[in-house]
């Protein structure tokens, strides 16, 4: 991935590659600056990617969507400290 500034200095689809814990990302909808098909190649890299999209949120969705950013953090947490069996 080479087109978002974000992206553009680290082989970010290599890193997340060797990552193997959960990992959460979330991305707001109407972000111009991180696009869905970036995010769909990061889900792609590695099998324990979740990935959520808030609807008609922008770029820092941390800041303007809070309450549902902390929602889907809570929900994650949950989910990976869950017993599996």
């Amino acid at each position: 991935i080479a087109t978002d500034a974000v992206m553009d200095d680290e082989d970010t689809v290599g890193i997340l590659a060797t990552i193997h814990a959960p990992v959460l990302i979330i991305r707001g909808e109407r972000d111009p600056i991180v696009s869905r098909e970036n995010i769909h190649t990061l889900h792609d890299a590695a099998p324990l990617v979740h990935y959520h999209e808030i609807a008609g949120a922008p770029h820092v969705v941390q800041w303007r969507e809070a309450p549902q950013v902390a929602a889907h953090i809570t929900a994650f947490l949950a989910a990976i400290d869950a017993p599996h069996g």
